[in-house]
């Protein structure tokens, strides 16, 4: 079969430390026989640079086994703002104008969070012929509401709501839906009428289990010098690896090693990422001398995993108004088997308690966060028994055992079955 992935959002293959969603999916159909095609944009997202300007629709040259077209779109600075939505509307656009000429495929996969590239694929979808589903990767317009000023949140729930219609539009005129969390997809499920049977799948993202352990046991057996070593050798080593911007709770870590170094802890922070709130973060390190948190920078792969070798906790931080669920670090942070210390309050919360394998703090709470990196420092026990439930609960999240919920959905979907079980 041919299927068109339209999403353009997301890393490329060979542009981040794991696979983006779309990716994951993509090159699960072509592992399986089927062509698989992203439609991608020209300008990405995260880089906030073109990674192209081709003239019209260009393949784009990586090492997955399907193939990644480049829209040529506009660029913009600001995640909020008129730029944006302008990009959104060019994508979908041209998304149109090439599709609509392009040889039919037999299933097109959206997203629901870039209104205008669901809206194109709708259309395509009828024009073709082709079955339409649509995946939930995020809550949208749920977080610039959440976002807002508290006094202004009815207005802007108010101006969101064409977006929610569209959104819901599309929901309905699924074939079939997608979501990457049990929270999204009972979202997308409360969008559809009582008595419709629509197929349904919770594909996480999961995470290449059985390479990333042997990169972990790659770097074990190095005789490479770590990225770095604690000041104080004795020290618990806890690792934050990711994005340091507006949503994540860089604000109270900071504020937490103040407390830890207060405390005396024999803790210390690595920080592998990049983002907005670096200099904030180097600020604080270099004034307070604070060297229990030692800022990394952005690392590739295998340095990243050497990191994790030497951590003994993993952390996960979202400020208060974040409505992520389930984050690919957890992944990692599960496969490496360190305890996780976590903010949201979501699934991902739900799943440290089933599994025990790690401890919440109060998002944007730098007393709370501390409390529990302290508590881990110390109980040594503790932690060794919340690691070895991590790396237990990693096999749940498997890839191989999240994507074949997704290919069984396309082919039942291909074998003209709504339901199934």
């Amino acid at each position: 079969m041919t299927v068109w992935f339209v999403n353009p959002y997301g890393l490329l293959p060979g542009e981040a430390w794991r696979d983006y969603y779309t990716a994951v999916l993509a090159a699960a159909l072509a592992r399986s026989g089927h062509r698989a095609t992203w439609w991608a944009a020209s300008f990405s997202h995260h880089f906030k640079r073109q990674r192209a300007n081709p003239p019209a629709d260009a393949s784009c040259r990586t090492a997955a086994p399907f193939t990644v077209r480049l829209l040529p779109t506009p660029g913009y600075s600001r995640h909020v703002g008129p730029g944006r939505l302008f990009f959104e509307w060019v994508y979908g656009w041209r998304l149109f104008k090439y599709g609509r000429s392009s040889a039919p495929p037999d299933f097109i996969v959206t997203c629901d969070s870039a209104i205008a590239a669901g809206i194109a694929a709708l259309l395509l979808a009828k024009r073709h012929r082709a079955k339409l589903i649509v995946k939930t990767m995020d809550l949208w317009p749920e977080l610039f509401v959440a976002v807002s000023p508290a006094p202004l949140r009815p207005l802007v729930r108010v101006a969101a709501g064409p977006l929610y219609a569209l959104r819901r539009v599309l929901r309905r005129r699924a074939d079939g839906l997608v979501a990457l969390s049990e929270t999204y997809l009972e979202a997308a499920r409360a969008d559809l009428p009582a008595t419709a049977n629509v197929p349904v799948a919770l594909v996480y993202n999961g995470i290449d289990l059985p390479a990333f352990r042997r990169a972990l046991e790659t770097a074990r057996n190095s005789s490479l010098e770590a990225p770095v070593r604690p000041h104080r050798k004795a020290d618990v080593c806890a690792v934050y690896a990711g994005t340091l911007g507006s949503h994540y709770d860089i604000p109270a870590l900071i504020e937490a090693a103040r407390l830890l170094k207060s405390r005396q802890v024999p803790l210390t922070v690595l920080v592998a990422g990049a983002g907005p709130l670096v200099p904030q973060l180097r600020t604080a390190v270099e004034r307070d001398k604070l060297d229990n948190l030692v800022y990394l920078g952005s690392m590739p792969p295998d340095r990243l995993v050497r990191v994790y070798v030497q951590a003994d906790i993993g952390l996960c931080l979202y400020g208060p108004a974040s409505n992520v669920q389930m984050p690919d670090k957890a992944y990692d942070y599960m496969a490496a088997g360190l305890p996780i210390i976590n903010s949201l309050t979501g699934e991902l919360a739900a799943i440290i308690r089933r599994f025990d394998m790690g401890l919440q703090y109060q998002a944007g709470d730098p007393v709370s966060l501390a409390d529990a990196m302290q508590q881990l420092a110390f109980d040594h026990q503790r932690r060794r028994r919340l690691a070895e439930n991590a790396a237990k609960a990693a096999l749940h999240f498997d890839r191989e055992i999240q994507v074949s919920k997704f290919l069984t959905l396309v082919t039942h979907l291909a074998e003209g079955r709504r339901s199934y079980s």
